[in-house]
């Protein structure tokens, strides 16, 4: 057929050129041969006519061919999730739901004729032929509205003769089939609009939001305007306006004022444009039209509306704001995961045309927890970390129904191949695969409570692994190590389960780890296999399933248009039991352990509260130009009835920043979704199977405790009943050491300063393993944990040296005196030439109190029930810093106190010369030798200054200065009543001596020599700064070798700052000291004096 036309063409390209040749004689000529080729053509066409009428589709099939129905993809609850629609995306509606407006701009911009012929315009026909000849120079003619119909509806998007005929021939059949009308609303419901928009419903409901009924004019214009070119004219492309190709610079200099100057320069666009040129009195605005202006003056000119109508529509045309084209999906990934299902076993046909209804397992309420989850910390996870996207599978662990699936931050992001749906692609799992590991270590026998050594240790020749944070923690159980993560014990756990053993148990969990086996190594164990999300979160969910495994599945039922069932998901009747479930149980109990996280962040992190769960990040690494980066971010956790994997990173393979992680990034989306996931569900404990045991090991061991393992140190431990250990703890030795020497303990060693220590000895789990031996060693030596028993005995404590002892005297009360309730102070004298460490005090055999700052003066509670006349016994043991003890007891009655207190003043004496302005402390004796002094008031010149209610009695008095002599009382109460006096002067010196400098201790002088037991005056002085701000002064005493003493504290928060600033350091024992001040301001800050040395002899 092409032959017959190429020959015709041929023939009237000849004519052509000899009519331009002309005469007379030609042109009468030419007349029967152009009346021959007509001739020709007619008789071509019907033999055209008879060639392909055979092979013409049957057109009784138009109506079911565009009433075509969309498959409906629902979640559990039946919410719609998709319509599938194929490659043509179309809502068939009747012509009475179509906009009249939208009939009327499709005539006038492709066939005004359309009422008029009978589907095909000859005329158009004839002149196209000619113009195909290159007879004439006429513009072909366009194809009818039913030409365009049947060719869309029918015919393949060839370019030809014979389809050309068939299309005639179809549209002269159509025509005379269905109405007009009937035609017209085929059309509509079948016009392309770019990408799969199909028929005019759809395109008005995604460009404009609402239904083809309720189209205007200008939106009518544009959806008549957009099929010739839909690409081209897409309002979502580069060309809805129309542009000028021509700068302003040579519109100005061509003085350009109207479109038509500009035909020549302008690229064709969807909507009209108004551009300004110029400035000032130079100024122009040429306004160029669009497509839908010449749609919009074809109506106006065929009558359809008023130039009125038409400028309104073009103003209201070029001020649209196109909706944003988003296929309207719930849950993308997972619709296009299903939909793959479906296509694989009904084929792509029946998915797109057949109508099915399919019922899948998600739950849009847990599909909108997850989509918000990813979006609220997937932008934080780019700016923070680099990690441009991320993805959420959400799994029912007993039934393995899909109840979410994120497949990436954004479906319709391409710039973060969004599309990609990461839940179904191989990635690095990092930590998250160790909980494998360690259920495989589990079946070989170990327990959570296996003891491996958390050290660096090399395996093999080269394999050297490390931890995320660089550190080392030694002895660590298997419990602690997987909840924390630490790669070493990891590793560890791979070699003693075997690495054939961990990927025999990781496939039959259902990853796949499809390289070959020799490909693996102790890597493994660190999640250097490929792994999918969906399949990570179905092996979770063999832990959280007690060790039964289930299928991922995602569709619940089909039916066919009819309501048919074509299939339904039922649980299979024999679960597949994959994992014992005691080796099940362990796990979980690990991984819900909040107490075996390293800290409250992680424990934060992982925790969903009100539930029981179980959760395990993971970061994999890979080695980018000799640098460390993370790839792979991940969290996965579980309760009883859900469990979910999150993923993030970057869906190129691209490394993300070098401080992210899985606890940084996937936790926090992991921990919001599961929170709302749960939120109604009841908490509910993972099954304890039969066979579990807890009982009591030594916790650096995991053995049974021997004799020698310290109470400390012995733990519960969970056992599978096949791992219940049955050796001994051997590690401990225990011996009893001096405290002062550090020896072996004689019999001239003090009971109070003797210990019982365990010395440890550290050993790998394998000792036969020199690389893991020698390991622990050298971390043990490393640490200082390599310590041996003495083998030498104290000679701190012998024989000459008791003879040093300390010695004390009870000064009150007297013995054989009596005392009386509600309480009684003790008063003693010490001799000590090693000093003091404690005085103890007894009242009837039972310790009561203990003093160890100086005057070491005991003070109890009497019981008010006791029998007047009744005897009772006090005794004062005291022990001096080589724990070196002696006692003094006597006995007392329990009687009426009718002896007052015994009162003297310590600082200052009787007599002493003070410098105006100087604060001192005043310090006073005041004991009862009968009971307990309950209170003392302080007078200066006979009025009372302060009362103070606990020992040691003291009062700061700032020295005044308008006197020369001032009366210094004390009146001291027991607890009878009974009171005591005592006076003393105190002489005043106007003339001050001016400081300045630092804070520092004014007396006594540096080096000053002291003797044992006098009553030192110590005296500050306190700096302009820091009396303006001053809260407490601490006069502090430190022994060489001993931690600081308090001597005094002063506070002076409500007071005005003194210059200087007295105390008495009571009774020093020998000994050399260094005397400072700590000074506290009120705004917390700390100052320090320089240290004065002294001796005391």
């Amino acid at each position: 057929m092409r032959n017959h036309f190429s020959r015709l063409k041929f023939r009237a390209h000849h004519i052509k050129e000899h009519l331009k040749e002309g005469g007379g004689s030609a042109w009468k000529k030419s007349k029967y041969i152009f009346a021959g080729a007509v001739a020709f053509i007619i008789a071509l066409c019907f033999f055209t006519f008879f060639a392909v009428i055979i092979t013409l589709p049957n057109i009784d099939n138009i109506r079911n061919l565009v009433a075509a129905q969309s498959s409906l993809i629902l979640d559990r609850n039946g919410e719609v999730l998709y319509a599938i629609h194929g490659d043509e995306n179309r809502k068939i509606v009747p012509y009475d739901q179509i906009s009249p407006y939208a009939a009327q701009a499709v005539m006038a911009i492709e066939d005004d004729e359309f009422y008029d012929h009978h589907g095909v315009d000859f005329k158009a026909f004839l002149i196209a032929v000619c113009g195909e000849m290159h007879i004439c120079n006429t513009a072909r003619g366009g194809s009818t509205i039913t030409q365009q119909f049947v060719k869309n509806a029918f015919l393949s998007p060839e370019r030809s003769y014979t389809r050309k005929a068939k299309e005639i021939i179809l549209a002269l059949q159509l025509e005379g089939r269905y109405t007009k009308d009937e035609i017209m609303e085929m059309y509509l419901n079948r016009i392309p609009y770019g990408a799969n928009i199909y028929g005019v419903e759809v395109a008005s409901q995604i460009f404009f939001g609402k239904p083809a009924a309720e189209l205007t004019i200008a939106e009518s214009a544009i959806l008549a305007a957009i099929p010739k070119a839909p690409t081209y004219y897409s309002p979502y492309g580069n060309n809805i306006y129309a542009k000028v190709d021509l700068s302003e610079e040579e519109i100005l200099k061509r003085d350009i004022r109207s479109e038509n100057e500009l035909v020549d320069f302008i690229s064709k666009g969807l909507l009209g444009k108004t551009y300004t040129y110029g400035e000032g009195e130079e100024a122009r605005d040429i306004y160029i039209k669009g497509r839908v202006d010449f749609v919009l003056e074809r109506m106006e000119e065929l009558g359809y509306i008023t130039s009125e109508e038409s400028l309104a529509a073009s103003a209201e045309a070029n001020a649209i704001e196109f909706k944003p084209f988003r296929e309207d999906i719930v849950a993308p990934h997972f619709v296009m995961y299903v939909r793959q299902l479906l296509e694989e076993k009904y084929g792509k046909e029946a998915l797109e045309k057949g109508g099915l209804r399919v019922t899948t397992t998600l739950d849009v309420e847990k599909q909108k927890a997850a989509d918000k989850a990813v979006e609220a910390q997937a932008e934080a996870n780019e700016e923070k970390y680099g990690a441009t996207n991320a993805a959420l599978i959400s799994l029912d662990p007993d039934t393995g129904e899909i109840l979410a699936m994120v497949g990436s931050r954004d479906f319709w992001n391409d710039e973060i191949d969004g599309k990609v749906n990461i839940t179904l692609r191989p990635r690095l799992p990092g930590s998250s695969f160790k909980p494998i590991v360690y259920a495989a270590a589990f079946l070989q026998g170990y327990a959570p409570s296996t003891v491996v050594y958390d050290v660096r240790t090399k395996f093999g020749a080269w394999y050297e692994p490390e931890n995320f944070d660089g550190t080392f923690l030694g002895p660590i159980d298997f419990r602690h190590a997987l909840g924390a993560s630490r790669n070493i014990p990891a590793v560890k756990a791979g070699h003693l389960a075997g690495i054939p053993n961990v990927m025999d148990l990781a496939r039959k969990m259902g990853i796949d780890l499809n390289q070959p086996d020799d490909w693996y190594g102790l890597s493994l164990a660190l999640g250097a296999g490929e792994a999918r999300p969906l399949d990570m979160a179905r092996a979770y969910g063999v832990f959280a399933n007690g060790g039964y495994k289930v299928e991922p599945v995602a569709i619940l039922k089909v039916e066919d248009r009819a309501g048919n069932i074509l299939e339904e998901y039922k649980a299979p009747d024999k679960k597949n039991l994959i994992l014992d479930p005691q080796v099940a149980y362990l796990i979980n109990n690990v991984l819900s352990d909040v107490s075996a996280r390293p800290d409250e962040y992680w424990q934060a992190q992982l925790s969903i509260p009100g539930q029981v769960n179980g959760a395990k990040t993971g970061t994999s690494n890979k080695k980018k130009d000799d640098v460390n980066y993370p790839f792979d971010l991940w969290t996965i956790g579980y309760t009883r009835h859900l469990v979910t994997a999150v993923w993030a990173g970057n869906a190129d393979g691209s490394h993300v920043g070098r401080n992210a992680s899985g606890l940084d990034t996937a936790a926090h989306i992991w921990k919001p979704y599961m929170t709302e996931a749960t939120k109604d569900m009841p908490r509910a404990d993972f099954e304890r199977p039969e066979g579990i045991k807890w009982i009591k090991v030594a916790k650096r061991s995991g053995k049974l405790p021997s004799e020698h393992t310290p109470e400390d140190e012995i733990v519960s431990g969970v056992f599978a009943s096949f791992s219940v250990p049955t050796e001994y703890d051997n590690a401990y030795q225990f011996v009893e050491i001096d405290k002062i020497s550090g020896k072996l303990a004689t019999e001239f060693t003090p009971e109070e300063a003797r210990e019982k220590k365990a010395f440890f000895t550290h050993h790998s789990i394998l000792p036969e393993n020199p690389q893991w031996e020698s390991a622990v060693r050298a971390w043990a030596v490393e640490k200082g944990e390599d310590e041996k028993p003495p083998t030498e005995y104290d000679d701190v404590h012998t024989a000459e040296t008791m003879d040093t002892k300390p010695q004390i005297t009870i000064t009150s009360p007297k013995s054989k005196s009596e005392v009386s309730p509600p309480s009684l102070s003790v008063w003693v004298d010490i001799s000590s030439p090693a000093g003091v460490e404690k005085v103890d005090y007894y009242f009837d055999d039972v310790l009561v109190d203990t003093a160890t700052i100086s005057p070491f003066t005991g003070s109890f509670a009497i019981s008010k029930s006791l029998k007047n006349g009744s005897e009772h016994n006090i005794k004062t043991v005291v022990y001096d810093e080589l724990y070196r003890s002696s006692q003094s007891s006597i006995s007392v009655k329990i009687g009426t106190d009718e002896t007052p207190p015994v009162v003297s003043f310590i600082y200052p004496s009787d007599g002493a010369a003070l410098t105006a302005g100087t604060s001192i402390s005043v310090q006073l004796d005041a004991r009862d030798p009968n009971g307990s002094v309950k209170k003392v008031n302080f007078y200066l010149d006979g009025q009372m200054q302060k009362e103070d209610i606990s020992s040691p009695f003291n009062w700061q008095l700032t020295v005044p200065g308008e006197k020369s002599e001032y009366e210094l009382k004390a009146v001291a109460y027991d607890q009878a009543g009974n009171k005591t006096s005592e006076s003393i002067t105190i002489k005043v010196d106007k003339e001050t001596v001016e400081l300045s400098g630092s804070s520092r201790i004014l007396l006594p002088r540096d080096n000053a020599n002291l003797n044992e037991g006098d009553q030192v005056l110590v005296k500050a002085f306190v700096a302009e700064d820091d009396r303006n701000n001053l809260a407490d002064i601490y006069f502090l005493t430190k022994k060489a070798g001993q931690l600081p003493d308090e001597i005094a504290k002063i506070n002076t928060a409500n007071e005005a700052g003194a210059a200087t600033y007295s105390v008495i350091w009571a009774s020093p024992p020998a000994g050399t000291y260094e005397l400072y001040l700590k000074i506290v301001l009120t705004d917390g800050k700390l100052r320090f004096s320089k240290k004065i040395p002294v001796v005391v002899r």
